[in-house]
């Protein structure tokens, strides 16, 4: 699936300025809302688009002061389990571009009950995988502090945090915001109400 963009938001080189990050990250965020206009858009394949907003996203969630990944030392890993819809796409964005200032190391976990590798993780996308591997998953991403992140319908429903769907020719995402306090992650407000809204919360 191709998504539409403005050329002015997704450029080839996915690293935004330090000073315009943030500003970066904002307006990327509000191409997710309908009704957003784009000037001069350019064809985006999707699984593209969403390898840019897993970084994008980091920026407006938090992790607990005692998490490891707030020692200087420590690579940011983004996990993939599942399905992997990327393809090259994420090796080849997180090759030049830190996640929270660190460099970022991308896994594959194979075997969807390999739950020391989730554990491992600091983000971890869910692709489609069989559902009964799914509560084990979520409550070892839960008990670590892992930001899980998907694109399957349901999803976020059934306890990802952060999950992608397509609305006509937009990307956006929904959020379930329960597990989001379990894991003892906060979650900016701007992120919130940029999303749709499922779970307990909804």
């Amino acid at each position: 699936m191709l998504i539409r963009i403005s050329r002015t938001i997704l450029g080839r080189d996915v690293r935004p300025p330090r000073m315009m990050g943030s500003l970066l990250g904002l307006a990327l965020l509000l191409v997710l809302k309908p009704g957003v206009a784009s000037k001069s858009p350019v064809a985006v394949a999707e699984h593209e688009l969403k390898a840019v907003y897993l970084e994008r996203i980091t920026r407006f969630i938090e992790w607990p002061a005692d998490h490891e990944i707030n020692s200087s030392a420590t690579r940011f890993v983004v996990g993939v389990i599942g399905v992997d819809p990327f393809g090259g796409a994420l090796t080849s964005i997180f090759s030049r571009q830190q996640i929270k200032g660190k460099p970022v190391e991308v896994r594959r976990i194979r075997n969807p009950g390999d739950l020391a590798a989730v554990a491992a993780t600091h983000l971890l996308f869910i692709g489609k995988l069989d559902e009964s591997y799914l509560p084990k998953i979520l409550t070892t991403a839960r008990d670590r502090s892992v930001l899980t992140v998907s694109d399957t319908p349901g999803f976020g429903d059934l306890g990802v945090m952060v999950n992608f769907f397509a609305a006509g020719e937009h990307l956006r995402f929904e959020i379930n915001p329960a597990p989001v306090r379990r894991a003892g992650l906060d979650m900016s407000y701007v992120l919130l109400r940029s999303a749709r809204i499922v779970g307990e919360s909804h």
